[in-house]
């Protein structure tokens, strides 16, 4: 069973969640390229049934990647647009308003 969890981290501890999902992704890949040459590996010495079961490992695993590059891409752009509305100047009350 998988359950979804939210945290909350201040403004200025996101670019390190940032850096640690890209870390956990290069991880998560790294560890299921090992799948592919397990797989392939098998192939090779005429063990198919393993080799699909390698693979079908892979498959279920990219899942579970694609919703992690989904998180990290959302953070990214999350966080950007937040750092670019920090650096726009407050609006200026017009002079009509002003006498209000």
């Amino acid at each position: 069973m998988r359950v979804t969890i939210q945290k909350t981290v201040d403004l200025e501890d996101i670019p390190n969640e940032i850096n640690d999902l890209h870390t956990r992704l290069f991880d998560s890949f790294d560890f299921h390229l090992g799948d592919v040459r397990e797989a392939k590996h098998y192939a090779e010495n005429g063990r198919y049934v393993d080799s699909s079961s390698s693979l079908e490992r892979v498959r279920k695993s990219l899942v579970d990647l694609d919703k992690m590059m989904e998180e990290l891409q959302s953070l990214c752009l999350s966080y950007e647009k937040i750092r670019i509305a920090n650096q726009m100047p407050e609006p200026q009350q017009s002079s009509e308003n002003a006498d209000d």
